[in-house]
């Protein structure tokens, strides 16, 4: 048997969606997964470590990077949950792949803060990362809600003309529209070992602040879709955010934009950060993209 379908089953049995509502609902707040020295495992990288209003964007590159690629990861978490340690070995592997540097962000999280807490912080975090690496070629990268993120603030800084926007967005698992009004999501409830609508509901009703959840800040699936560079987006078929996942495909193949799709199946939530094969997989085909002209 797979270890993909052995997680998938156990994630069931144990009833892990229960488990993630409640931590939704009760965030632990430590940080510590933002002070990499001792999560890495090649202590011959190098970390640089940023302070934008009392949150932390982690920079860790070769000591000889040999190109201008910069990856800024934007974390999963239903908006609500810290970084998980996964992160750090999945930017390693990226770093010894393409000897480019890759940067964390600890965005502001709900409850205790909305989107435009998250966007002031990011704005201004992105800025200062443009301007210590002015040489830099930018590429997003978020999973889940950071997926969302990701590319909500990618939309963001286009329509206010930054000088440096990001070459490439990759989004895996993303989470687009935070009113889960697409009535194919009910059927994907089913699927779904991770996520519930009354979990993500909850997280929205917090982020947003009681603000319109159509926003594209919130749901960029409804954003400015022509302006967008490259698109990487990885989904699977028993995911919650698979029917959202495919309209957003639809939505870049009827503007002619130019999108990586990579769609597998039966796979749980975010494989990516999953200890399980098919993640190592997804992983190479992403540095693949990156490396890509």
């Amino acid at each position: 048997m797979k270890r993909s379908t052995i997680i998938n089953n156990t994630l069931k049995t144990i009833g892990f969606k229960h488990i993630m509502t409640w931590l939704v609902k009760h965030p632990p707040r430590t940080r510590a997964n933002f002070y990499p020295d001792s999560l890495l495992k090649n202590k011959k990288l190098t970390t640089q470590i940023f302070e934008t209003l009392g949150k932390t964007t982690v920079t860790i590159s070769p000591v000889h990077p040999s190109n201008q690629t910069h990856i800024v990861w934007f974390h999963g978490g239903a908006y609500c949950l810290e970084a998980l340690p996964t992160y750090w070995p999945l930017s390693e592997t990226i770093i010894s792949k393409i000897n480019c540097k890759v940067s964390l962000l600890d965005y502001p999280l709900a409850p205790e803060f909305t989107y435009a807490d998250t966007f002031n912080m990011l704005e201004k975090a992105y800025i200062n990362l443009t301007e210590k690496f002015p040489e830099d070629d930018f590429i997003f990268l978020g999973d889940s809600a950071g997926g969302g993120l990701s590319l909500a603030f990618n939309q963001y800084i286009i329509k206010k003309s930054f000088h440096k926007l990001p070459v490439k967005n990759i989004l895996v698992s993303p989470w687009l529209d935070l009113s889960l009004s697409n009535p194919d999501i009910d059927e994907q409830v089913k699927k779904d070992v991770i996520l519930t609508k009354n979990m993500l509901n909850w997280a929205a009703d917090k982020y947003s602040g009681a603000n319109d959840k159509n926003i594209p800040m919130l749901s960029p699936i409804h954003g400015d879709i022509k302006s967008l560079p490259t698109i990487f987006i990885s989904t699977s078929t028993d995911e919650l955010f698979y029917p959202d996942n495919l309209k957003f495909m639809a939505l870049l193949e009827n503007n002619g934009k130019d999108y990586h799709p990579k769609i597998s199946k039966k796979l749980p939530h975010d494989w990516l950060i999953l200890p399980i094969p098919e993640s190592r997989k997804l992983l190479l085909d992403i540095i693949e993209f990156i490396e890509k002209d």
